[in-house]
């Protein structure tokens, strides 16, 4: 969980801005090809080994997931259709075990990648896409130790990459044909620096990999039956 008022200000003040960016960069496209997504999902649990003789495990336990998205397209073919797009995931209070060592109890992470995304397909009903991009990383970690002692390091930043792939299905869309909405469905491996997790850890980046789904609103003007 997080354990201060200031690091639960630092989440909410997170969503707030990137929520505004995304609305802010909607107005500036309105009238050309843009998406805007918000979706839910679970991220996987997972095993880190800690380095050195005596070796050892941390298990850091599954989430639930959020996120926003927003994306551009640059062209129209009909075949790839190349998007430009910001991807915002927040994975809530992780649980940190270990046997070998004292480790933070949990950890918070959030993720803005913005990136380059491929959708094959795109005046059909049923499109699948590709992507990966590169940005921030944000741990707001426990400062109590599984032993109960404190620990000092809070807020821990790494750069990102992510990548993955999804798959759009339209379920409506306007008599003329500008406007449509679509559920969407994606997995993507957020990859990054390490948290801080007070032990020398066998890997220097961490696997995340979230599976999600969600509502996309599409806007594209120039599309035609």
């Amino acid at each position: 969980m997080i354990d201060s008022p200031k690091g639960r200000r630092r989440i909410h003040f997170s969503w707030g801005l990137v929520s505004c960016l995304l609305l802010l960069c909607a107005g500036q496209a309105f009238g050309q090809g843009w998406e805007f997504g918000a979706f839910g999902g679970q991220a996987l649990s997972q095993t880190r080994y800690i380095q050195g003789p005596t070796g050892g495990q941390i298990q850091v336990s599954s989430s639930y997931a959020a996120g926003l998205h927003f994306d551009h397209g640059f062209t129209h073919s009909p075949i790839v259709l190349p998007h430009v797009e910001i991807e915002f995931t927040v994975l809530p209070p992780r649980i940190v075990k270990s046997a070998s060592t004292a480790v933070p109890q949990s950890y918070d992470s959030l993720y803005l990648t913005p990136g380059l995304r491929l959708e094959f397909l795109p005046r059909a009903k049923m499109r699948p896409w590709v992507a990966a991009g590169g940005g921030y990383t944000l741990y707001i970690q426990s400062q109590v130790l599984t032993n109960g002692q404190t620990y000092s390091i809070h807020f821990v930043n790494r750069a990102a990459v992510d990548y993955g792939g999804g798959l759009d299905f339209r379920i409506w869309r306007s008599k003329h044909y500008s406007w449509s909405l679509n559920l969407r469905g994606q997995v993507r491996d957020f990859v990054s620096g390490n948290p801080s997790l007070n032990a020398p850890l066998a890997s220097s980046v961490q696997h995340n990999v979230v599976a999600s789904g969600g509502i996309v609103i599409d806007h594209n003007p120039v599309y035609s039956p």
